[in-house]
C-alpha cells in the first residue's frame, strides 16, 4: 500500500558498534548484512557509523540499492544516532539492527497487516545468538527501590506480548510515533537506562512495545551483554520518571531509603514537571500485569 506512494514501507537502519574497526571478520559480517539487504529486500539502507570505524564509502556506494551512509566525527550512542535519522527515513517503518546482526525477516503484506493491527511504536523481534539458540528478548519492570530499577528479561511466547523496551535497540519501530516523543532522551547514556527511559515515556505516553515472532535477527558474532547497574543516570531516570523529594536542608533528594541529592542541572530540568508523575512510574510497574497482554 505504500509502495503505490512511491514510498517503500520499510527501511533498514544499521548501527555500527562503537569497537567496529573494519577487521577482516568485522567487514564480513557487515558486507554479508549490506549484501543481504540489497538483493533480498531492496529497501532503502542507512548505515550509521562514526570516522573511526574506518569504513570505506566507496565500497558502500557500489551496493544495488538506495544507501545513506551517515558518518558521525565520534562515536555516539544508540539513540543519538536513531534520532539523527529520524526524521531522514521516508518509510514508515525502520528496521533497526546492528552491523553484527543478520536480519530473518520477511517485509511483505503480513507483516505490515501485523504492525497496522497492533500499533506498537517498537515491534521486537526474536533475537538468536550465530547457534540460531533463543536469547531472552522480552523485559518486564519487576520492582523500584532506592533509585534501582529492576527489570526481567524473557524469552519471547505469545506473539504480540507486552515487552518494556527493544532489547539491543533492535526492532521495527513506526518512524511517527518515535517522532512524537522525540526520539530516544540522549541525556542518558548508551544501553540500560536510556533504553528504560524509552520504555517508560512509550508506555506512560499510551504507545506500546509489543514482540513480533515473525521476525528474527540473528547474531553473526558475540551477542551484547547488557548492564543494569546503576550509575549516575539513575538519579536522572528516578528524577523523571519517580519524582523527588526536598530534603530539610531544602536540597532536592531522590530515594527513599538511601536518599541521594540531585545535581542541580537535573533538578532544574525536571522541577517543573507535574506532581503526579511520582507516581506514574510505580503505577506503571504495580499494574504492568493487567494492563493488556500479561507477560
Amino acid at each position: 500500500m505504500y509502495e503505490d506512494r512511491g514510498v517503500p514501507a520499510f527501511s533498514f537502519i544499521i548501527l555500527v558498534r562503537e569497537h567496529y574497526r573494519n577487521r577482516p571478520e568485522e567487514r564480513q559480517r557487515l558486507e554479508r548484512l549490506l549484501k543481504h539487504s540489497a538483493e533480498i529486500h531492496r529497501v532503502p539502507v542507512y548505515l550509521l557509523m562514526c570516522k573511526r570505524n574506518n569504513i570505506p564509502l566507496s565500497h558502500v556506494s557500489l551496493l544495488p540499492c538506495e544507501t545513506h551512509p551517515v558518518v558521525f566525527e565520534e562515536y555516539l550512542s544508540a539513540g543519538h544516532y536513531l534520532n539523527s535519522v529520524m526524521k531522514m527515513v521516508q518509510s514508515p517503518y525502520g528496521c533497526v539492527l546492528w552491523s553484527d546482526m543478520i536480519p530473518e525477516i520477511h517485509l511483505d503484506s503480513q507483516l505490515t497487516g501485523w504492525l497496522l493491527s497492533h500499533t506498537p511504536l517498537c515491534a521486537v523481534p526474536i533475537l538468536t545468538d550465530s547457534s540460531a539458540h533463543i536469547l531472552p528478548s522480552l523485559s518486564a519492570p519487576v520492582s523500584y527501590t532506592d533509585r534501582q530499577l529492576r527489570t526481567a528479561a524473557f524469552l519471547p511466547g505469545q506473539d504480540g506480548a507486552k515487552t518494556l523496551y527493544p532489547t539491543d535497540y533492535a526492532g521495527i519501530y513506526d518512524m511517527q510515533q518515535l517522532n512524537g516523543i522525540n526520539g530516544f532522551d540522549t541525556t542518558f547514556e548508551e544501553g540500560y537506562w536510556q533504553l528504560c527511559d524509552l520504555g517508560f515515556t512509550t508506555w506512560l505516553r499510551g504507545r506500546t512495545i509489543r514482540s513480533c515472532n515473525g521476525a528474527t535477527c540473528r547474531y553473526s558474532g558475540s551477542t551484547a551483554i547488557e548492564d543494569q547497574s546503576p550509575t549516575s543516570h539513575s538519579r536522572r531516570f528516578h528524577a523523571k520518571h519517580f519524582g523527588y523529594t526536598i530534603d530539610s536542608s531544602g536540597l532536592p533528594v531522590v530515594g527513599r531509603g538511601q536518599k541521594k541529592h540531585l545535581p542541580h542541572s537535573v533538578y532544574e530540568e525536571y522541577r517543573y514537571h507535574p506532581i503526579s508523575i511520582s507516581t506514574t512510574g510505580r503505577s506503571l510497574i504495580s499494574n504492568w500485569e493487567s494492563e493488556g497482554i500479561s507477560v
